[in-house]
């Protein structure tokens, strides 16, 4: 919608390589703060692939990231800055 509350599925297969499915969330609870949860669920294994949440912190000309991955074999916490019209710089 107009505030930036959304909710999208996906499905991916190929040929005998992967079939999974993906599922988004993205809410605005209080502006400038905006929250997105996303997942991917691997059908021809029948086990989780990932998990993401992210947070989100937008203001007039800047923007700051926080993005939690869980995988199977892999965890990761990423700081992100964004300068609008400027791109993204990854941080810690």
């Amino acid at each position: 919608d107009s505030r930036g509350n959304g909710l999208s599925t996906g499905y991916s297969y190929r040929n005998g390589e992967y079939e999974y499915l993906q599922g988004t969330v993205n809410t605005t609870l209080l502006a400038p703060l905006f929250l997105s949860y996303s997942g991917r669920f691997d059908l021809k294994d029948d086990r989780e692939l990932e998990h993401v949440l992210r947070a989100e912190w937008r203001f007039q000309c800047w923007s700051l990231f926080v993005t939690f991955r869980n995988r199977e074999d892999d965890r990761e916490v990423m700081f992100s800055f964004a300068l609008k019209g400027l791109g993204r710089e990854v941080g810690i």
